[in-house]
């Protein structure tokens, strides 16, 4: 099934680079459809023109935002401030009235490679180690998938 949810512009770009793989959202009716191997459409607030599709991997369901970070999470610090953002957008009552659920999602295998690839070609190009490269590097991955096991094949463009 197909989910569809808006994000603000950080977040969305944070799942879209891999560095955000879990969306934390009240359990309310929408919510409560969402089932694991469900796909979630989100599409980038303000204009929502850019949009990401992820495929849901796991739900971590609570009664409260602070309790399920407690159990996702182990720095008391990070616990404390994701807490006091999710407050941010969502009110006590609401949280007491429908529960909290964790969506965890994932990007297809190509997508998370090319990431990973621009983001470590940035870092060798900014520290020095390839100081050749120029600021508009891309990568482009292929995946292969054989009936035991997936495959990689690697591009750079």
């Amino acid at each position: 099934m197909l989910h569809k949810m808006k994000l603000n512009k950080d977040p969305f770009n944070r799942m879209k680079n891999g560095s955000k793989t879990i969306e934390f959202r009240l359990f309310d009716e929408k919510r409560q459809l969402i089932k694991i191997g469900d796909q979630i459409e989100f599409s980038k607030l303000p204009d929502l023109q850019e949009k990401l599709l992820v495929d849901v991997t796991e739900l971590y369901r609570e009664d409260t935002f602070e309790n399920l970070f407690r159990k996702l999470y182990t720095d008391e610090e990070e616990i404390k401030r994701k807490t006091k953002a999710m407050y941010q957008i969502y009110s006590h009552e609401k949280e007491q009235q429908y529960g909290i659920l964790g969506t965890e999602e994932y990007l297809p295998p190509a997508i998370s490679f090319a990431h990973r690839l621009t983001r470590q070609l940035t870092k060798v190009r900014k520290d020095g180690t390839l100081p050749y490269l120029r600021p508009d590097g891309k990568s482009q991955v292929t995946v292969e998938f054989g009936e035991e096991c997936w495959k990689v094949r690697l591009y750079f463009l």
